[in-house]
């Protein structure tokens, strides 16, 4: 069985699911201009002190591969550990 856990209890180096995000509307749109979205495959670089850093497996973000979210918004990121 695979668990569900908001983003910054994902191990360093997980591979991880978005499952959904826990906030307002407004949010989520961004998120989602990000790259962040139910279905977006994501692999956790760091996320114990300070932001979480990110990287897209997925082609869903052209800038960037890698992704700085500050701690209280990952919170609100709900993903399953792969």
């Amino acid at each position: 069985m695979k668990r569900v856990v908001p983003l910054p209890l994902a191990s360093d180096g997980a591979l991880v699911r978005v499952i959904g995000v826990d906030c307002g509307a407004g949010l989520a749109f961004r998120l989602a201009e990000l790259g962040i979205y139910p279905g977006a495959i994501l692999r956790v670089i760091a996320s114990r002190r300070g932001p979480v850093i990110i990287e897209f497996l997925s082609s869903s973000n052209p800038h960037s591969n890698r992704l700085m979210i500050g701690f209280g918004i990952a919170m609100k990121i709900l993903v399953e550990v792969m």
